[in-house]
């Protein structure tokens, strides 16, 4: 079971630090924002377990919060690309969560996005109008 927790959007690396025979597991964090960390977990299966945490999120309010994150299940395609997204209701709203990039042997990229909505607000890890870009893998 796939589970949301509010999050946002934003661009990672990620590094290689341990092959097996079973799995291969990328560690990082966010390309503009080091304090978000990033894990994802290549299956023999051809299957990514992707995990993100500490996502900072801009807000209509005016306030920047760091929300816990969230985890995604998707399949590597033929050309090393994942995609997945997720979302649900929330107290008061919704929340949803979207990854996509690229592994390869050495190095995973991709790009994250977080949106929460919530009765008077919303929240996004992506452009604030006017003050910085989506963050990526």
């Amino acid at each position: 079971m796939r589970r949301l927790v509010p999050a946002v959007g934003v661009a990672v690396a990620c590094l290689a630090l341990a092959t097996s025979a079973a799995a291969m597991t990328y560690r990082g964090s966010g390309v503009d924002d080091p304090q978000m960390r990033v894990r994802l977990q290549l299956g023999t299966d051809e299957t990514v377990a992707f995990e993100y945490a500490d996502v900072l999120v801009d807000c209509s309010n005016g306030e920047s919060l760091r929300e816990p994150g969230a985890e995604h299940l998707a399949s590597l395609n033929e050309l090393g690309r994942f995609r997945d997204a997720i979302s649900e209701e929330v107290q008061g709203g919704s929340a949803a969560s979207s990854v996509r990039g690229r592994v390869g042997a050495r190095k995973a990229r991709g790009t994250v996005r977080f949106d929460l909505v919530y009765a008077g607000g919303e929240c996004h890890s992506g452009a604030a109008p006017g003050r910085r870009s989506a963050r990526s893998l």
